[in-house]
């Protein structure tokens, strides 16, 4: 290469950082560190290095059935990606209208027990509850993590009717 198309090629390259940088961009970031630079949400579905990320997915899934049988949505509010939280607010409106509260569940059957079965980055909930006849039922609730800037958050949740 001559030195003159050596310092043509230089100067391009130079011009484009400069751009880059200039327009708030880096040149040295692929997207998805720049969009993790930035402070955007950035959901990465990975497998779970076990044991460490077992053991938190369970206890996660445990704060999430715990809450549906205290009746406190706030916990499960805190562990939720903002698509999740977007559902449940959503949820709290056709429950109670506008001023919606974080109280989930109902009064009668009511959350007696929980087991969880792990399966990946999906939790599968069965739920024991019970009303004062007593009558006992079962219900099944399916909740999906992804990882969200670094942490591991409820991205998408489904309940099954009674059975």
């Amino acid at each position: 290469m001559t030195p003159v198309r050596k310092k043509l090629v230089l100067t391009v390259t130079l011009l484009g950082t400069a751009a880059a940088l200039l327009f708030g961009g880096s040149p040295f970031l692929d997207a998805k560190a720049k969009q993790t630079a930035l402070n955007r949400p950035v959901q990465e579905e990975t497998r779970l290095r076990q044991p460490a990320d077992r053991d938190s997915l369970r206890r996660l899934a445990d704060t999430w059935a715990n809450a549906l049988k205290t009746r406190d949505g706030k916990p499960r509010y805190d562990l939720m990606t903002e698509k999740a939280k977007k559902q449940f607010e959503q949820e709290q409106i056709d429950r109670s209208g506008k001023d919606w509260n974080y109280n989930i569940g109902v009064s009668s059957p009511w959350v007696v027990d929980y087991t969880i079965e792990l399966d990946g980055l999906t939790a599968t909930i069965t739920y024991l509850t019970e009303t004062s006849k007593p009558a006992y039922y079962r219900s099944k609730e399916t909740v999906t993590f992804v990882r969200d800037r670094g942490q591991l958050r409820v991205d998408d949740y489904h309940a099954s009717e009674e059975e």
